[in-house]
């Protein structure tokens, strides 16, 4: 408003007000506009275009999108996967792996405004490729991804503790070139439901799971425990029709037992394993 003067307008001031309100007016109608295509977009059918893993369920419903995930897409994850790494290659089964496709999780992925292609895209009704959503076991993956390592690492050793006779030693730690459990989870969930059921990962430096003074301590610890004397173990195995079953204690010298001790790290600790199998068929003349 000009100086000095009451309920009159420059020109400038004028003009600015003019374009505020043509502002105000278009910012009304842009969302007004929005809320129309949202809306219509909201009644649960999947944007056309959309596919997942090369499966299209564009324009379906809801229910009929994940009817044919599970008739099309679910049952690839059945099929093996092939893991490569510098010329090693291990076999995965991705259910043992403890994935699974979440229907449910995709086809509301797959709906939802910014689940396919761009945002703009979205709004008015254009999907595109999505990322299948899994359930995951973690147990069963976290088992899964240590067998894949140990078969594709190359010279890394975590350290533990040898058992010979009635004597242990050190297992030394040591570097090497590996596969991530990082790298390695993506590439199951890049393939578990892809046509192309195989991956190439790449090996990175590795550092052992455990330090040198870890084994040390490990070994005066647990491992000079362990060959100290006798060891009592109880033994219990089921019967069958033809055969009763077992239930009894067995003292053993170290040296007899020795031949089916291990060690895995666990937590970044030393756990002792035991060949059970083993030591039982080698215990059948004792029980």
């Amino acid at each position: 408003m000009a100086s000095g003067t009451t309920g009159q307008l420059t020109a400038a001031e004028l003009s600015a007000r003019r374009l505020r309100r043509r502002l105000i007016i278009a910012a009304v109608f842009a969302v007004s506009l929005i809320l129309i295509v949202l809306n219509a977009n909201a009644r649960g059918n999947v944007p056309s275009g959309t596919t997942v893993e090369g499966v299209s369920i564009g324009g379906l419903s809801a229910e009929q999108a994940a009817s044919v995930l599970t008739k099309k897409l679910a049952p690839r994850i059945k099929k093996d996967i092939t893991l490569t790494a510098d010329g090693r290659k291990v076999t995965v089964d991705a259910q043992k792996a403890g994935l699974a496709l979440d229907v449910e999780g995709t086809v509301s992925k797959a709906t939802s405004l910014t689940g396919t292609g761009n945002v703009f895209s979205r709004l008015f009704g254009k999907g595109g490729d999505i990322e299948p959503v899994y359930t995951v076991n973690q147990s069963a993956l976290d088992r899964s991804i240590a067998k894949i390592s140990k078969k594709l690492n190359r010279g890394v050793v975590d350290g533990g503790l040898a058992f010979s006779g009635a004597t242990v030693e050190a297992i030394e730690p040591k570097a090497g070139k590996g596969v991530t459990a990082e790298s390695v989870t993506a590439a199951l969930l890049d393939t578990a439901l892809a046509k192309n059921r195989k991956h190439e990962l790449s090996l990175e430096e590795i550092a052992p799971a455990l330090s040198a003074q870890q084994v040390q301590d490990a070994l005066n610890s647990l491992g000079k425990t362990v060959v100290s004397g006798p060891i009592s173990l109880d033994v219990s195995v089921p019967g069958t029709d033809e055969s009763a079953g077992i239930n009894k204690t067995v003292t053993l010298p170290i040296r007899r037992l020795s031949p089916f001790l291990s060690t895995a790290v666990v937590d970044k600790k030393i756990q002792i394993a035991v060949n059970a199998n083993a030591l039982i068929k080698n215990l059948q003349k004792d029980l």
